[in-house]
């Protein structure tokens, strides 16, 4: 089973909460998916600070993170 990194946001301005979560499934252009949650959390660990900014940037400084999670992969 492979994981991938699921994070929730903290909009800052709650009207702009759609209910979208944001999941990274890619790196450099590459698949990034790990085979056990716990190297995806060892990985989040080692990465949050930039994760956190890709998430800033990305919504424009409007969300942050909220909380991180490893979930299992959906092939369906």
């Amino acid at each position: 089973m492979k994981f991938s990194i699921l994070i929730i946001l903290l909009w800052f301005d709650p009207r702009l909460d759609d209910g979208r979560n944001f999941q990274i499934s890619h790196l450099d252009g590459k698949p990034l998916a790990f085979n056990s949650s716990e190297t995806c959390y060892e990985h989040v660990d080692e990465n949050y600070e930039n994760l956190k900014s890709y998430v800033e940037s990305y919504y424009e400084a409007k969300a942050t993170i909220s909380k991180v999670k490893c979930i299992p992969e959906f092939s369906g």
